[in-house]
């Protein structure tokens, strides 16, 4: 099962994690395009509850309620196959 960057089992894809990965480094530094990294990684997988977790808070943040409004539904319907520490994630 693939991981994030501190060693956490992510249940998503590899493919949707390397996404989230990306993002959540591009947050880290500050840089452009943590949004399209984390999109990539909901659009890869679209079940990937925290990937939507993320996208909800980005959109939040950058006062795109409507947008985080949809990821927020998106990632609450799609705790199932999530971790606990995902699932508090996602209900933070």
């Amino acid at each position: 099962m693939p991981q994030d960057r501190a060693g956490n089992l992510l249940s998503t894809s590899a493919e949707a994690a390397a996404s989230y990965r990306a993002g959540i480094e591009r947050v880290l530094r500050l840089d452009a395009g943590a949004t399209a990294e984390l999109e990539t990684a909901v659009r890869l997988d679209p079940t990937f509850a925290l990937g939507h977790a993320t996208v909800a808070l980005l959109a939040a943040e950058y006062g795109d309620r409507a947008h985080a409004n949809v990821h927020l539904h998106l990632a609450e319907r799609n705790t199932a196959r999530a971790s606990a520490r995902e699932r508090s994630a996602v209900h933070a």
